[in-house]
This record gives structure tokens, sequence and C-alpha cells, in this order.
């Protein structure tokens, strides 16, 4: 199965989930075929690495699509004030919230200026965005004490930090920078405050290790999911599926190593609209 293919399945199982995550009534189990999603796009990316004409483009691209898309996030949200039993007043938040929020969004303009100026990210300001825009979102997410639904999907972060790693492994065994094993020891730190934690840029270096080694990455990712098993009870197991990722390997094991239909700038707007429409009806809807 080639690359395109596999982007195209990728974004009907994130659809499921997301439509399951955030349009009310819709029954749990649809939760399960979004969670696939995670270690295949990490693959992919992974793969892209190797293959990219321009690392330092392919970086920009996910560092400008990660500050649109927080941005996209956080005004959403606050339009749409989405609570735990419908949707609240402007007057249910603090002050001290829409700061946060709004002082968030406005580092997040300015990064992507920044962004659009510079033609060249160099690896220190990738790491301080990162780091910056992942805390941020987690101080908004703590202070708003989930009053309010806020969007903190992010994937475009995480990948742009996995690719700092992959460049930072690649310097550390070729010795052309003394510090990369301290670059590969922040980027780990920083993507603990991300969406996927230290699961992302775990698998990430395992697929970097083994890239030719499928049963070394089937065993990888299979003690990756085991470590997200909430128990062995049934219930448990259906009740928190973030274990479920392993079965991504399907997809992984299925890859021919072949680019397909070459499309790359619409699945950047295809992961936004993913998140924000079924966002936005689950709003209207409750």
């Amino acid at each position: 199965m080639d690359r395109f293919k596999i982007k195209i399945i990728l974004v009907l199982l994130f659809i499921l989930g997301s439509i399951a995550r955030f349009i009310p009534h819709m029954p749990f189990w649809l939760n399960y075929p979004g969670v696939l999603v995670m270690p295949v796009v990490i693959f992919l990316v992974v793969d892209g690495y190797y293959h990219t004409t321009s690392l330092e483009k392919y970086i920009k691209r996910l560092m400008i699509g990660g500050e649109i898309l927080l941005i996209g996030n956080f005004i959403i949200s606050l339009v749409l004030m989405k609570g735990p039993e419908g949707r609240l007043n402007y007057s249910n938040l603090s002050s001290k919230s829409y700061a946060y929020i709004i002082g968030l969004i406005i580092i997040a303009l300015i990064f992507l200026i920044l962004n659009f100026k510079d033609k060249c990210l160099n690896d220190g300001m990738v790491m301080i965005f990162i780091f910056v825009l992942s805390v941020g979102t987690n101080i908004v997410l703590r202070e708003v004490n989930f009053q309010i639904s806020i969007l903190g999907n992010n994937m475009f972060l995480v990948l742009a930090g996995i690719l700092v790693l992959l460049k930072a492994l690649d310097e550390s065994k070729n010795g052309t920078d003394k510090r990369s094993i301290i670059k590969v020891l922040i980027v780990f730190a920083i993507c603990i405050f991300t969406e996927t934690s230290i699961i992302g840029p775990a698998f990430a270096f395992i697929i970097y290790e083994f890239r030719n080694n499928k049963r070394m990455i089937v065993t990888g990712l299979f003690v990756l999911s085991g470590l997200l098993v909430p128990g062995f009870k049934l219930k448990a197991l259906l009740a928190a599926p973030q274990w479920m990722m392993f079965f991504g390997i399907i997809f992984i094991l299925l890859y021919n190593e072949k680019e397909g239909v070459k499309i790359k700038k619409p699945f950047y707007f295809i992961y936004p609209l993913c998140l924000w429409i079924p966002f936005i009806i689950g709003a209207l809807i409750s």
C-alpha cells in the first residue's frame, strides 16, 4: 500500500475519532479507529525524513501549521464556549482565563510572523516555539479548569519536534555536532508537554534505529502500547482504548515504500478541518 492510500485511510479514521469525541450521543466504539492514527503518522514522518528534498522547509511547514492550528483552536473554543452541559456565557470565565487564552494566541501570532519572515528556522528556535506553545496550552487548560472545552490537539508541533530529534540523532551518529545528544534529550523533555507525551518521540526513535527491521518496530510499538494498558479487565480496556494504537502496525507492515499520488499540502488543511468541523457541530448541537 503506497503512502497516499495510507494517508487517505488515516484521514477517514481520524474523522471517525473526531466525530466520536466531539459530537454528543455517538457510540463510544467510534473512538477506537482514531487511536490507530498516531503511530502510523509518526512512521510516515520518519520515512519522509529520509526522502524529503528540504528538511528545513518540511519543519517550517509543520511549525506554521501548528501555529495556525493553535490560533484556530483557541479562537473557535472561545467563540463557542462549549461547557460540559451545553454552551456557557462569556461571563463564566474569569478575566485571568481570558488573559491567558488571548496571550497565547498573540504569542502564536508572533511566532507565525517570525516563521514566515525567516527562510530557515534553526533547531533552537523550533524547540523554543514548541515548548512555549505546548506548555502554554497546558497552562490554559489548567486555568480554565475544564469549564469550557479547549481544543488542545496539535500533532503538527509533535511532528516538527520529531524531525528535529531525527536530525539530532543523525548529527550524533555522524559526529557533526557535539551538542546533538543535548538536543535529543531536550526534544524528549519538550514532547512530554505535547499530546503524544513521551510515546511519540520514543516510537520515532525506535523507527529510526530499526528502520529496516519491521520485527523490531512491531516489538517496540507493542511495548509502548503496553504502557497504556489501564488494566486487564475488559471494561477498562474498552473504556481507555489508547493501547489499541498497536493495531496501527497493520498499515506500517502494508506500506510498500512508494509515494503514490504526490499530494502534500492539502493534508495541512485537512487535519485542522477534521478537528474544527466536528467540534463546531458538537457545540451547536449541545
